[in-house]
């Protein structure tokens, strides 16, 4: 498994290498997108990335923080732990995307 995984993954770095030596322009995936597909593709791929993938990846770094940071306070039998997790998960996101602006 280890053997197929690895050689999947050089496979795809060759040719992400490869489209940025054919491509001048940057943008990377975006500017791939719009010359195998159009304008339309491009852009939707754009707006998927922007609100659906990296919006779960930092949702997903913040519900991790919270359950931990929770943890090292109280149990899960207390009555206010559900509103702890949830203030400190916002408490990590709000952090997170202050220094993206």
């Amino acid at each position: 498994i280890w053997l197929i995984s690895g050689t999947l993954s050089m496979c795809g770095a060759l040719t992400f290498c490869e489209l940025g030596t054919m491509f001048k322009r940057s943008g990377g995936e975006y500017q791939y997108i719009k010359a195998a597909y159009g304008h339309l593709a491009s852009f939707l791929y754009l707006w998927v990335c922007g609100v659906v993938r990296n919006g779960m990846g930092c949702a997903a770094i913040a519900l991790t923080f919270a359950h931990y940071f929770t943890d090292l306070f109280m149990n899960e039998d207390d009555k206010y732990f559900t509103v702890a997790k949830k203030v400190s998960s916002h408490w990590c996101y709000s952090n997170y995307n202050r220094g993206k602006h």
